[in-house]
């Protein structure tokens, strides 16, 4: 198999090639006002702020319109592919039918993961509904001895399933990898010969690839600066609020 295929498989799926990973604009950067106080040092927290939202928002803005680019020429290059070759869904009928297969493999194999998850949280329904019942009961009568000992049965049970329930979904994850590995390897697969048929979609993945990497580094940064900006706030508002009452 191609590392092409391999870089690429986790960014579009072979079986819907029009869906591609997006970049959205950073959600809390637009709309943002400038807001003013007397203390200099809130005060510049604020500007800092306010800047790296704006520059959070820009760099979203670009990142979402280079991809968006990047995934229309993939998509014209798709289109010529499927107009010139009229063989294509036959030559591909292989590779989809088998992540068909995997998929099928996959649901199947995971029953009896996904069968002691409901399990679990059918008995433990009836457990924890019965502790807060006996909660309940104990408020009603004013009995704060007993009210207490379900308080402290409630919390133990609750603990109890959460635990039972984190270790059975570890466990459907461990399952599930090989199955994923398998399903990823076969949507690989239909990207290497989509890619085997019409090389020149090769660049055009490896453009998208490529800036949809830069994108999620650079907005993942820019998310760093911004929550460091609002610990610095937080932490200055409460360092003022402490001298004033000083």
């Amino acid at each position: 198999m191609s590392s092409r295929g391999t870089t690429h498989a986790s960014l579009m799926q072979p079986l819907e090639p029009r869906t591609f990973l997006s970049v959205t604009p950073h959600p809390t950067a637009a709309g943002t006002a400038p807001v003013h106080t007397p203390n200099p040092t809130i005060q510049a927290d604020l500007d800092q702020l306010q800047k790296d939202l704006k520059q959070a928002h820009d760099d979203a803005m670009a990142a979402h319109d280079k991809v968006v680019a990047d995934s229309k020429a993939l998509n014209a290059e798709l289109d010529k592919l499927h107009a010139s070759d009229t063989d294509l869904s036959t030559e591909l009928a292989p590779l989809k039918q088998q992540i068909k297969d995997d998929t099928k493999a996959m649901h199947d194999g995971l029953k009896d993961d996904n069968k002691a998850i409901v399990a679990l949280r059918e008995s433990f329904g009836a457990t924890l509904r019965a502790d807060a019942k006996e909660l309940r009961d104990a408020k009603l009568a004013k009995d704060s001895a007993a009210a207490q000992a379900a308080r402290d049965q409630l919390k133990t049970d609750g603990q109890d399933y959460s635990n039972q329930l984190h270790d059975l979904h570890t466990k459907l994850v461990a399952d599930a990898q090989p199955f994923k590995d398998k399903i990823k390897a076969d949507k690989q697969a239909v990207w290497d010969k989509m890619i085997e048929l019409d090389p020149a979609l090769g660049p055009l993945v490896d453009q998208l690839h490529t800036d949809t990497t830069d994108a999620t580094n650079t907005l993942k940064a820019d998310d760093a600066l911004v929550k460091a900006d609002l610990d610095k706030l937080q932490q200055d508002r409460q360092d003022a609020s402490s001298t004033a009452t000083a």
